[in-house]
């Protein structure tokens, strides 16, 4: 029920009939090098080509296969462990970390902390883990979102396949 009404809230079109918001020419040539080194890449005729085989091969000819560079949000780090190297070190749990980005909280805002990793796809993705900030203390559970990831497994947390084809029994 609760997803439904916030289906329906995303689907409002209030203010879709003023006219279109134009973005800044600085925006606009930040996006554009930004996605400079994007590929897309769309099969000219699926109905002759086998596109499953396709998405394994092309990261291979392209020296791409088995990483993923992604952005994944840590929740739950108490305010004084929010620092360069201790999300650094959390962040080492998923993959190689490079940039950490740590917005502390405002009257308005909550605290943010980010990390760019690159992951082997042949992990499983890791949500939740238990950190022992301080010794002799209990852990806390640290809660990562990786952000614009949507094909993934849910049953098991493989980047390889989805759970309609999962494999793994779940207890």
């Amino acid at each position: 029920m609760d997803q439904e009404i916030w289906r329906s809230l995303q689907q409002l079109t209030l203010g879709s009939d003023q006219a279109p918001l134009q973005l800044q020419p600085e925006t606009r040539s930040r996006t554009a090098r930004n996605s400079r080194l994007t590929l897309i890449v769309k099969g000219l005729n699926p109905s002759h080509q086998n596109l499953k085989p396709m998405k394994s091969t092309l990261p291979v000819a392209w020296k791409m296969e088995g990483r993923v560079l992604g952005q994944v949000r840590i929740y739950n780090l108490p305010n004084e462990h929010r620092n360069v190297q201790t999300v650094r070190d959390i962040g080492n749990s998923l993959g190689v970390v490079g940039e950490v980005r740590i917005r502390e909280p405002n009257g308005e805002v909550p605290a943010d902390v980010r990390v760019r990793v690159r992951t082997d796809i042949d992990a499983k993705l890791i949500f939740n883990r238990y950190v022992e900030l301080n010794e002799g203390e209990d852990p806390v559970l640290i809660r990562f979102e990786y952000d614009k990831l949507r094909k993934f497994c849910r049953r098991c947390g493989f980047l390889r396949h989805e759970n309609i084809v999962c494999q793994e029994i779940v207890i």
